[in-house]
Protein backbone atom coordinates (compact mmCIF):
# COMPACT_ATOMS: atom_id res chain seq x y z
CA UNK A 1 0.00 0.00 0.00
CA UNK A 2 2.66 2.16 0.83
CA UNK A 3 4.39 1.84 -2.22
CA UNK A 4 1.59 2.40 -4.22
CA UNK A 5 1.19 5.55 -2.67
CA UNK A 6 4.76 6.30 -3.17
CA UNK A 7 4.44 5.68 -6.92
CA UNK A 8 1.50 8.19 -7.29
CA UNK A 9 3.10 10.73 -5.21
CA UNK A 10 6.27 9.94 -7.86
CA UNK A 11 3.63 10.54 -10.96
CA UNK A 12 2.13 13.40 -9.72
CA UNK A 13 5.28 15.16 -8.62
CA UNK A 14 7.06 13.85 -12.16
CA UNK A 15 4.37 15.20 -13.77
CA UNK A 16 4.14 18.86 -12.10
CA UNK A 17 8.32 18.88 -13.37
CA UNK A 18 6.96 17.98 -16.91
CA UNK A 19 4.14 20.87 -16.48
CA UNK A 20 6.55 23.18 -15.40
CA UNK A 21 8.98 22.63 -17.82
CA UNK A 22 6.98 22.86 -20.66
CA UNK A 23 6.84 26.34 -19.48
CA UNK A 24 10.19 27.26 -19.27
CA UNK A 25 10.55 25.72 -22.69
CA UNK A 26 7.72 27.70 -23.98
CA UNK A 27 9.27 30.49 -22.00
CA UNK A 28 12.34 30.69 -23.50
CA UNK A 29 11.02 30.13 -27.09
CA UNK A 30 9.06 33.24 -26.61
CA UNK A 31 12.19 34.77 -25.56
CA UNK A 32 14.44 33.73 -28.65
CA UNK A 33 10.79 34.55 -31.05
CA UNK A 34 10.95 38.12 -29.59
CA UNK A 35 14.40 38.36 -29.89
CA UNK A 36 16.28 37.30 -32.75
CA UNK A 37 13.50 36.15 -35.04
CA UNK A 38 11.56 39.30 -34.43
CA UNK A 39 14.37 41.42 -36.01
CA UNK A 40 14.71 39.82 -38.30
CA UNK A 41 11.48 40.03 -39.37
CA UNK A 42 11.31 43.37 -38.81
CA UNK A 43 14.60 43.58 -41.66
CA UNK A 44 12.61 41.43 -44.06
CA UNK A 45 9.53 43.46 -44.02
CA UNK A 46 11.72 47.36 -43.86
CA UNK A 47 13.67 45.32 -47.37
CA UNK A 48 10.29 44.24 -48.77
CA UNK A 49 9.84 48.04 -48.39
CA UNK A 50 12.71 48.84 -49.68
CA UNK A 51 12.49 46.62 -52.74
CA UNK A 52 8.87 47.95 -53.91
CA UNK A 53 9.71 51.40 -53.92
CA UNK A 54 13.20 50.64 -56.34
CA UNK A 55 10.70 48.90 -58.23
CA UNK A 56 8.34 52.26 -58.42
CA UNK A 57 11.42 54.18 -58.97
CA UNK A 58 13.25 51.90 -61.59
CA UNK A 59 16.48 51.15 -59.97
CA UNK A 60 16.28 47.19 -61.29
CA UNK A 61 19.61 46.29 -60.09
CA UNK A 62 19.30 47.36 -56.43
CA UNK A 63 16.07 45.61 -56.04
CA UNK A 64 17.72 42.62 -57.52
CA UNK A 65 20.28 42.85 -54.68
CA UNK A 66 18.08 43.72 -51.82
CA UNK A 67 15.25 40.55 -53.13
CA UNK A 68 18.59 38.15 -53.06
CA UNK A 69 19.49 39.58 -49.46
CA UNK A 70 15.91 39.51 -48.74
CA UNK A 71 15.50 35.28 -49.58
CA UNK A 72 18.39 34.75 -47.61
CA UNK A 73 17.30 36.64 -44.41
CA UNK A 74 13.58 34.41 -44.96
CA UNK A 75 15.99 31.42 -45.11
CA UNK A 76 17.85 32.15 -42.17
CA UNK A 77 14.47 33.35 -40.48
CA UNK A 78 12.97 29.90 -40.99
CA UNK A 79 16.05 27.79 -39.79
CA UNK A 80 15.78 29.97 -36.22
CA UNK A 81 12.28 29.28 -35.90
CA UNK A 82 12.88 25.45 -36.90
CA UNK A 83 15.92 25.63 -34.89
CA UNK A 84 13.78 26.83 -31.87
CA UNK A 85 11.07 24.39 -31.86
CA UNK A 86 14.07 21.65 -31.97
CA UNK A 87 15.43 22.74 -28.44
CA UNK A 88 12.20 22.97 -27.47
CA UNK A 89 11.72 19.48 -28.30
CA UNK A 90 14.66 18.74 -27.08
CA UNK A 91 14.32 19.74 -23.59
CA UNK A 92 10.95 18.51 -23.26
CA UNK A 93 12.42 14.59 -23.92
CA UNK A 94 15.21 14.99 -21.71
CA UNK A 95 12.95 15.73 -18.65
CA UNK A 96 10.36 13.00 -19.55
CA UNK A 97 13.67 10.73 -19.70
CA UNK A 98 14.64 12.08 -16.11
CA UNK A 99 11.78 11.69 -14.36
CA UNK A 100 11.06 8.01 -16.58
CA UNK A 101 14.35 7.62 -15.19
CA UNK A 102 13.58 8.61 -11.44
CA UNK A 103 10.34 6.58 -11.55
CA UNK A 104 12.12 3.37 -12.25
CA UNK A 105 14.90 4.17 -9.48
CA UNK A 106 11.72 4.78 -7.16
CA UNK A 107 9.97 1.44 -7.91
CA UNK A 108 12.71 -0.66 -8.08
Amino acid sequence: MELIRQIKDAESKAKKLFEDAQKYAAGAEEKTKKGRIDRLEEARQHRKKTIEKSKEQGRGEGAEQAKEIMEKADRRLQQLKTDAAKRKESAADKIVDFLHNRLIEKTQ
